[in-house]
């Protein structure tokens, strides 16, 4: 409500939530199992380390951000254009870079959790990357899949 961020996790002392000095009012939060991700009114997006709140790393986009989710390689953003932009190993360093393979699709929304993520486009449709059936990691490739089972749903969230 009043634009701060604040987090609780088992470096928190009594488990009181601590408030994160972001340095501007925030206007969404996500967060993984590893950290914690602030967009700022300035569409910057901000990444919070688990238990390790005094160190913000302020992220500008291209275009200011409305949506971040992170897995435990890499971080995901949506521009307000509906581009999609990552940032982690997997894409070569430590600044957003559009996606390669959604140029031209507009995305709506994007998810993470642990070694998984997902993107929604804004037709409903879902693309996923992550560690596949049998447990081997398809996390190096990068590669995001089009769900075909739900092609003909008109997906609007996904959980993770």
């Amino acid at each position: 409500i009043d634009g701060n961020v604040y987090i609780c996790d088992s470096a928190c002392k009594d488990r009181k939530p601590r408030k994160i000095n972001i340095g501007e009012n925030c206007i969404f939060v996500n967060s993984n199992s590893s950290s914690c991700f602030a967009i700022g009114r300035s569409g910057c997006v901000y990444e919070i380390g688990k238990s390790c709140c005094n160190n913000v790393i302020k992220n500008t986009l291209p275009e200011p951000a409305y949506d971040v989710a992170g897995t435990n390689s890499f971080v995901l953003a949506v521009g307000i254009s509906g581009k999609v932009y990552g940032k982690g190993k997997v894409f070569g360093g430590k600044e957003f870079v559009p996606l390669k393979g959604f140029e031209n699709i507009k995305v709506s929304r994007v998810f993470g959790y642990s070694d998984h993520s997902a993107i929604l486009t804004e037709g409903g449709l879902v693309y996923s990357q992550g560690k596949v059936e049998n447990g081997s990691s398809e996390l190096d490739k990068l590669e995001f899949i089009l769900v075909d089972k739900l092609k003909g749903v008109k997906v609007t969230c996904i959980g993770m």
